[in-house]
């Protein structure tokens, strides 16, 4: 931690589903700790991911997919990630959606199909959201047993959240994560295990299916298999001694009981913390509450 004149700066980059959980958490760690200065930005993770390898300051780094910290930033930016949060993909709505009172568990892939409807996802190249919201559609293709589904619903129904267009008020249906305790009266359908990517006892099934984004840099690619939900985090390999400790200090109140409590507020479903990437470079605080 810093001491004397130098006063470390926390600077967190973080997957847009994670904001009402880490707003709570930067709260505690404000209390505890407030001579830190702390900056927080969500956003899409791929796009995070890009700004960080760019060279963007970040202390702490939380991708909503966890494979965009292994395959873009190992080695060269970052040693290591911890998973630290799993989900499922739900189908959400409102009462000003096409069909909302006849729409269910049995009939949602019909309800999508029809001429009228809209289902937005966000941008793909930008955030996990969006190609796992694509992933659903194609396993759901395998699931139901429906020729073309996946084609049809990309080439007429879906659509690109834009929030600067004010889109997302826009009625229709949308892939998100999870169920979170406050809802506030927000409606939303779950989907079988073999297409929510939650469930690891299907990870073959869903890597079956693949969606191509942009890669980290300009002019490259990268495909993604379908895979169970997990949340990344890490400490990229340029921050400062003093705002490390810091960044250290913060992830152990992410993975604590508290932290757990925040994320399970928001949907998250807390798990036990898994190490991606070289373990001798995590740092020993962490490692002490992980093995």
């Amino acid at each position: 931690m810093a001491n004397g004149s130098m006063s470390a700066q926390l600077s967190i980059l973080h997957a847009g589903s994670l904001s009402g959980a880490f707003t709570e958490i930067n709260r505690e760690f404000q209390r505890l700790h407030p001579d830190i200065v702390i900056t927080d930005e969500p956003g899409g993770s791929a796009n995070l991911v890009r700004d960080v390898i760019k060279g963007k300051t970040c202390s702490v780094l939380a991708s909503a997919d966890y494979n965009l910290l292994s395959r873009w930033m190992f080695p060269d930016y970052a040693d290591w990630c911890i998973l630290f949060a799993a989900n499922q993909m739900v189908l959400r709505y409102s009462g000003e959606s096409p069909y909302a009172a006849q729409i269910n568990a049995g009939n949602w892939y019909e309800i999508l199909l029809k001429e009228d409807v809209t289902l937005w996802h966000s941008d793909p190249d930008r955030d996990p959201g969006g190609y796992r919201a694509l992933m659903v559609l194609q396993l759901a293709e395998k699931y139901y047993n429906i020729p073309g589904f996946y084609d049809t619903m990309r080439s007429s129904h879906c659509k690109v959240l834009d929030k600067s267009a004010g889109s997302t008020n826009q009625p229709g249906y949308s892939f998100g994560y999870g169920i979170p305790a406050r809802m506030n009266g927000a409606k939303y359908i779950t989907l079988p295990d073999e297409i929510n990517l939650s469930n690891a006892k299907y990870q073959e099934h869903y890597t079956s299916v693949a969606v191509k984004i942009s890669g980290a840099k300009e002019g490259e690619s990268l495909t993604l298999c379908g895979e169970s939900i997990r949340f990344g985090i890490t400490i990229p390999r340029r921050v400062n001694c003093a705002d490390r400790s810091a960044a250290v200090e913060w992830i152990q109140l992410l993975l604590s009981t508290k932290g757990a409590a925040f994320l399970q507020d928001i949907g998250m479903v807390p798990i036990q913390p898994v190490v991606i990437g070289y373990i001798g470079k995590v740092p020993e605080k962490l490692l002490d509450g992980l093995l």
